[in-house]
Order: C-alpha cells, then sequence, then structure tokens
C-alpha cells in the first residue's frame, strides 16, 4: 500500500507555461486603491488567464468585481460628494481585491514555486493603464451617483 502523505504537494502540478507571465497579486493592490474596483477586476481577469485558473474562479473574480463597483456605488449614494466618500470607495474597491486575491492565491504559489520571483511580469504599464481607464470609467457613475459635482 502507497501512503501519498509524505509525498510533496506540487509534484504532479505543472508551473504555467502556455501564457505570458502573470503579475505579482500584491501589485494589484495599487490598482485597487488607485483605479477603483473597476480596475482591479480587469487585472485580476487577466491575470486569473495568465495563472490558467478555471472558469468557475474567473467567475468569482468577476463577482468580487461586480460586488466593489456595488459597493462603490452604494457608498456613493449614501455618502454623496463628501471626502470619508472618496475614501470608503477606495476600501470598497480594496476589499474587493482582497477576495480576488484569495481566489488566485493557490495558483500564483504553485508558479511562484515553479518560476521563483523573477518568472513575474511588470505591471507597471498595464496596471498604471488599468488604473487610470478604470477610473476615468467609475468616476463618472460615482458621480452621477453621489448627485453631481455639488
Amino acid at each position: 500500500m502507497h501512503d501519498d502523505l509524505l509525498q510533496p504537494s506540487l509534484a504532479n502540478r505543472a508551473a504555467t507555461t502556455d501564457t505570458a507571465r502573470p503579475w505579482r497579486l500584491l501589485s494589484q493592490f495599487y490598482v485597487a486603491a488607485l483605479g477603483g474596483a473597476l480596475a482591479v477586476t480587469a487585472i485580476a481577469l487577466v491575470n486569473a488567464r495568465r495563472l490558467q485558473l478555471t472558469s468557475a474562479q474567473q467567475t468569482v473574480i468577476a463577482l468580487a468585481g461586480t460586488a466593489g463597483l456595488g459597493a462603490t456605488l452604494a457608498i456613493a449614494a449614501i455618502l454623496g460628494q463628501t471626502a470619508e466618500q472618496r475614501w470608503l470607495v477606495r476600501v470598497a474597491a480594496v476589499v474587493a481585491w482582497g477576495g480576488m486575491y484569495a481566489v488566485q492565491r493557490s495558483a500564483d504559489r504553485i508558479y511562484a514555486f515553479h518560476e521563483g520571483d523573477a518568472g513575474y511580469a511588470s505591471m507597471w504599464i498595464p496596471g498604471t493603464l488599468a488604473a487610470v481607464a478604470g477610473g476615468l470609467i467609475q468616476w463618472p457613475l460615482v458621480v452621477a451617483v453621489a448627485g453631481g459635482l455639488a
């Protein structure tokens, strides 16, 4: 009888090889904090494909982003255009990112085991573009829900 209890848990798992290199998960935090829920959802979904996550896992990421956007709009509707609203919108995006992080974490650990720290792609350009584009899309929605530029 063969007992696999003491066998390495990653022995039969392969590294991601067919796709572009993924981004570090903690770098997505900055996209969430600066660009909002839409920006981090876009980055997390692309990263999920790079990590070869299942469609069910990608759906969970999309749902977390939708919940983050919903929370953002709810905060804007309740607080209007205030300094507190601007901070809480960022908090909502970071909380949504936390769910996205949890979904990607296992596949990212496997990737890091096989590729090491040098195996990650830089997020400077895509992260900046996502933060700017996501902010430009999300901002008018927040302003509209908050009641204009009062």
